[in-house]
């Protein structure tokens, strides 16, 4: 198997060898030219080998065996998965009205589990920061079944540092509530990219599958436009709108220790830009959100209230995107269940 420390150090073999060429006061010969690419084709062939096993993985997997295709599995209950897309078409209609593209997923949930789904099953192109959502639920299995003091002091190492909205710096010690704060309230990089250090990529992974996720895997570190940290991963960070809802429907059910701890901080974010802004004119109540863009996707995950019931919607474009169309299917989501006292 190709496992992740063999990745790291081919990985550090490459930039090795192109920094040498870089540092020459002459271009490639052919020699050197035939050695680079020898190299890189040595290095990147199986990764490619092992990224195709993955997407295919993902691709051909059994939907009757996908958690995403069977909600007893990780939903818990309500509708089969088939029923409950026929009476999605509501759904359909407000990301055509809204101006959603039609790549975007939809995933809407009350916390008894009848939900309602447009796409909500298929992989999108990125997660971007909604990766952070179980990357927070893996920090907070391992602190409350280890008996982890939030208050622990975890040094960021350099080696983590990107481009970052919040007020964190490499090389410094913070407690690890501080660094979950920054990640889910001002959506830092550095953070998860310290905390995927201190979890590991192989024990958030497996918590993820214990908990029935088959989509949502954490395979890479987040980076900004220019700076990339080192041991970035070597695959794609995944889920999909269905269990990205189911994830949040956990949370605020309260189904889990520590779940107090998220709400509150969901309930901080910082970027408002979305959910909370197309509640804002409504009679729904906006609880708690993240967020999520990148250039090939923009999303968000939003918690909200109607009339004493909680909800959770999801969406995930990663066509040609804009935050108003999602402002605005968030909006008529919430009229619409407003209107008709549920689906």
């Amino acid at each position: 198997m190709f496992d992740r420390n063999r990745k790291k150090a081919l990985s550090d073999a490459l930039f090795g060898f192109m920094k040498f060429p870089l540092n020459r006061h002459k271009p490639f010969g052919q020699i050197q030219l035939l050695l680079f690419l020898a190299v890189f084709g040595m290095i990147f062939t199986p990764l490619a080998f092992v990224k195709l096993r993955k997407t295919a993985a993902f691709v051909g997997a059994d939907p009757s065996q996908s958690s995403a295709f069977q909600p007893a599995q990780v939903l818990n209950g309500g509708d089969d998965y088939a029923a409950e897309v026929e009476k999605s078409g509501f759904l359909r209609q407000i990301a055509k009205d809204s101006g959603l593209s039609e790549a975007a997923k939809i995933s809407v949930c009350n916390l008894k589990r009848e939900c309602r789904h447009l796409q909500g099953d298929r992989l999108p192109e990125s997660v971007a920061s909604l990766t952070k959502v179980p990357i927070a639920v893996v920090l907070m299995h391992k602190v409350t079944t280890e008996n982890i003091s939030l208050d622990t002091p975890i040094y960021l190492d350099p080696a983590n540092y990107t481009e970052d909205a919040s007020d964190l710096a490499v090389g410094e010690q913070y407690p690890l509530w501080k660094i979950l704060a920054e990640m889910l309230v001002h959506s830092s990089n550095i953070a998860p990219n310290q905390l995927i250090d201190y979890l590991g990529w192989d024990y958030i992974n497996e918590v993820l599958a214990q908990r029935g996720y088959r989509f949502t895997r954490v395979e890479s570190k987040f980076a900004g436009e220019y700076i990339f940290p080192a041991d970035i991963g070597f695959g794609a960070n995944t889920s999909t709108a269905d269990e990205l809802t189911e994830m949040m429907v956990q949370i605020y059910n309260r189904e889990h220790p520590g779940d107090d701890i998220l709400i509150s901080l969901l309930k901080h974010q910082h970027d408002r830009e979305m959910g909370f802004a197309g509640l804002v004119n409504s009679s729904a109540h906006w609880l708690g959100e993240k967020t999520g863009q990148t250039s090939l996707v923009l999303g968000t995950t939003v918690a909200m209230e109607i009339a004493g019931a909680k909800y959770i919607v999801t969406i995930i474009d990663d066509g040609e995107y804009s935050e108003l169309a999602i402002r605005d299917a968030i909006q008529a989501i919430a009229n619409y269940i407003i209107k008709n006292g549920d689906f």
